[in-house]
């Protein structure tokens, strides 16, 4: 009996809250006519008629099993609490939207010209350099009146970040030379990048031309080498992913009194698909003749055509070639001299399957991968 009246106040209140714009589910309406049909009359209308009607029921009649059934499932009325929910939410993304609002406008700042990290500067697209099918080296003109305000000492990694401006996307890459950002640079930022088909950004950027203009912000250091305690830094690298070592060799090349006292040894193996795609080989050719005792560079391809020869391997970077030419990683790993870093850059398939996945808030994460199953620890392997 109680279940009865509780469902009737149920129904009573449903039907009170029902206005005119809302027929009762016992009618039928005509958009045309403005006209309320009850059920029974709903089949003596012409065709043409039946296509206007919006059909508030789809049965006459209801068994009384049927109608307790249903009184049990219709849900009670919200109140006025849970009503106000939603409201409250929507003020929380107002005030999100506006904090975000907040950030943007401080990164399109533009009280100052300087490149910086904290903001976006406009350069100029100055020439495209075409190295394969879909890698192409853009060099973007950073004039003196633009360099940043500080420079950083030592010999580290530096990225620069582009905005693309249609999505309000930005990407990190890596600079071929960190000189670019001081007085004694070239003028001229060099940006390696990869065209891939699923790459917002990538693809805008390889439909841009001499004389267009990129938003940019930086530079960032991403890792700085240590001066002391490391014998070894290993860079294992894939496709554009060279680049931070690229640009690590190229600071020592062009600054002899760094080299002469950073102790530790260059060494870089760097998987390609082909012989063909191996980026910058001839440069990083010449880094090796310049300072054959403190770099290395060694080269491995997925495949090659039959006759071809080269000083590269036919081999994949698993764990019986990095077993191979690392050694165990973790106390077994460390010598009188130092311990070994190993520097891992590529795709994200290759980085996760030699150093595990990065975390999901994009900190380096627990070393897995093969490097895992040889023992490195997390302050052995830097994941770029």
């Amino acid at each position: 009996m109680t279940s009865s009246r509780k469902a009737m106040r149920i129904l009573f209140h449903q039907a009170q809250t029902r206005t005119l714009s809302n027929p009762a589910p016992c009618c039928a309406f005509n958009s045309r006519s403005r006209r309320l049909f009850p059920l029974h009359q709903r089949r003596q209308l012409e065709p043409f008629q039946l296509s206007s009607l919006r059909f508030y029921s789809t049965t006459n009649t209801v068994s009384e099993s049927e109608s307790k059934a249903n009184s049990k499932t219709v849900p009670p009325p919200a109140s006025a609490k849970s009503r106000s929910f939603p409201r409250f939410l929507l003020y929380v993304a107002l005030a999100g939207a506006g904090a975000t609002v907040g950030q943007m406008t401080g990164l399109f700042d533009n009280s100052s010209n300087n490149l910086s990290p904290e903001r976006f500067v406009p350069l100029k697209i100055k020439s495209i350099h075409r190295l394969s099918d879909d890698t192409t080296l853009f060099k973007l003109a950073l004039p003196k009146d633009k360099l940043p305000d500080m420079e950083s000492p030592g010999a580290p990694i530096k990225s620069l970040f582009i905005m693309q401006p249609d999505l309000q996307i930005q990407r990190p890459y890596t600079p071929l030379d960190a000189a670019s950002f001081t007085s004694s640079g070239t003028g001229t930022v060099d940006i390696l990048l990869k065209r891939y088909d699923q790459g917002e950004l990538s693809r805008w950027m390889h439909r841009l031309g001499p004389g267009d203009e990129v938003r940019v912000r930086g530079p960032v250091n991403n890792w700085t080498v240590p001066e002391e305690g490391i014998e070894e830094v290993v860079f294992v690298v894939g496709g554009t992913g060279i680049t931070p070592a690229y640009q690590l060799l190229q600071h020592l090349s062009s600054h002899p009194e760094s080299s002469a006292t950073l102790k530790p040894r260059i060494s870089i193996l760097y998987a390609s698909p082909t012989p063909s795609t191996i980026l910058l080989k001839d440069d990083l050719d010449s880094f090796v003749k310049v300072n054959p005792l403190n770099v290395s560079v060694k080269y491995f391809v997925d495949k090659a055509r039959k006759g071809d020869k080269g000083d590269w391997t036919v081999a994949r970077l698993d764990l019986k070639v990095l077993r191979t030419l690392l050694g165990k990683g973790g106390d077994a790993g460390v010598t009188v001299s130092g311990k070994k870093m190993v520097v891992v850059c590529g795709p994200e398939g290759m980085v996760n399957a030699i150093a595990g996945p990065r975390a999901r808030d994009l900190s380096q994460g627990p070393v897995g991968g093969v490097l895992g199953q040889l023992g490195y620890t997390s302050d052995q392997v830097i994941k770029l």
